[in-house]
């Protein structure tokens, strides 16, 4: 399979997260996902179609974040966009909150050789233990409060309910020297594999924990017949290590954040 620019971009557009403690509204023309405090991401817009009216879209997606008390929005734009809607964002003073590479893998053609080290033990969370340890390294990058015990016992349950081989969600996680070093999520979206959530403690990068987490989760894509992965790497962190594995680069995309007062005027 060759992978098309358009097969990627329209998987990408096709992709939205809206956490369940998450507030949101949605119209024909766009989705405005408002993120609990703790997440680290502004209120962001995801738009659905082109937009005619980009200067009234602006003012009622401020309206409705300032609604819900937030101060600003962030706007997934691709770098080199020049629609009407991408301009008009551009024109109002603003930040690039973040940058990503989109970055996909052909699935069909077999999996990379990511040179994993003997020492780092990776593999699938399936269990209290390997739960524990993913949640421990994404709380120690992310930062996050501890899950209760009854929050954690609920989900080991879960896990036992519907192995990873079978679930639409699931998590990798690696220890070196028996030390939680690095975890990553993937979701099943018809034939692609949604790759996110990758992260490494400070102290085990430069070990192969990385590339460890993303050969498990491309080896169970690859079993489960997907035909491509796709994810969003960050551009200085793990796009070069992506691009290296075999990963093609389908182009960058910003995170324009804007305050609400710039939106409404």
């Amino acid at each position: 399979m060759v992978l098309s620019a358009q097969r990627v971009a329209d998987a990408v557009r096709a992709w939205r997260w809206v956490p369940p403690d998450a507030r949101s509204a949605a119209t024909d023309e766009y989705e405005l996902i408002g993120y609990p405090p703790g997440y680290g991401v502004p209120t962001q817009l995801t738009v659905r179609q082109p937009v005619q009216a980009p200067d009234g879209l602006l003012r009622e997606v401020g309206r409705a974040a300032a609604d819900w008390g937030r101060s600003s929005v962030g706007w997934w734009l691709d770098a080199d966009a020049a629609d009407p809607l991408s301009l008009a964002v551009r024109a109002r003073p603003g930040r690039v909150a973040e940058r990503v590479q989109v970055l996909a893998y052909d699935l069909t053609a077999g999996l990379p050789d990511l040179d994993v080290p003997a020492d780092v033990e990776a593999g699938l969370v399936r269990d209290e233990r390997t739960l524990r340890a993913a949640d421990l390294v994404s709380r120690e990058v992310w930062g996050g409060a501890e899950p209760s015990e009854d929050d954690t016992a609920e989900r080991v349950r879960a896990l036992s309910a519907e192995p990873a081989e079978q679930s639409t969600f699931v998590r990798a996680v690696c220890f070196v020297d028996g030390d939680p070093a690095s975890t990553g999520g993937m979701t099943f979206a018809d034939d692609v594999a949604r790759l996110w959530g990758a992260a490494t403690r400070p102290r085990w990068r430069g070990r192969g924990a990385y590339r460890a987490v993303l050969a498990e989760r491309l080896a169970l894509a690859r079993r489960r017949d997907a035909a491509f992965a796709l994810v969003s790497g960050r551009a200085e962190t793990s796009a070069p290590i992506l691009r290296r594995a075999g990963f093609a680069d389908f182009g960058l995309r910003e995170c324009y954040e804007v305050e609400v007062a710039e939106l409404v005027r």
